[in-house]
């Protein structure tokens, strides 16, 4: 392959940056402590062995019952919506990998040649520069 065996061209430029991974992390853990610990703390309040002595389970109000039930099934619509964005993206891709450019790729090398105006200004010896280019390359067939 070339490019030194990269299948993704101009990455040179991505990286890591240590700050981002450092927030990120920060706001992963806040959010899960925050919304780990305040449901175990509501339901530390409620003394569970009176009410497993009594028989009976304070059923939630109308209200708190509804809004629990908004929250369930707006959850479960998001998942299932963010599933199958994943999964069309998943296909698409797949769709990708597999297309047929209508030409052999192997072997082939593409450059970007910026050459400079002042030298240059005319498709004529912009013309004659590439065929001279295309000249020197080494290779066993040309058309």
């Amino acid at each position: 392959m070339a490019g030194g065996g990269r299948i993704v061209p101009r990455t040179e430029g991505i990286h890591v940056d240590g700050q981002v991974i450092a927030f990120t992390s920060f706001a992963c853990l806040v959010t899960s402590l925050i919304f780990g610990l305040l449901p175990a703390f509501r339901t530390s309040r409620v003394d569970l062995a009176a009410a497993v002595k009594q028989g009976e389970w304070d059923a939630p109000s109308g209200g708190s019952y509804r809004l629990r039930s908004v929250l369930v099934v707006s959850e479960l619509v998001l998942s299932v919506m963010l599933l199958i964005g994943a999964g069309l993206l998943m296909k698409s891709l797949w769709h990708l990998w597999h297309v047929d450019p209508g030409f052999d790729a192997a072997n082939v090398l593409g450059m970007r040649i910026c050459l400079p105006e002042s030298q240059y200004a005319g498709t004529r010896e912009r013309a004659v520069l590439y065929q001279e280019l295309i000249d020197r390359i080494p290779g066993p067939s040309r058309n």
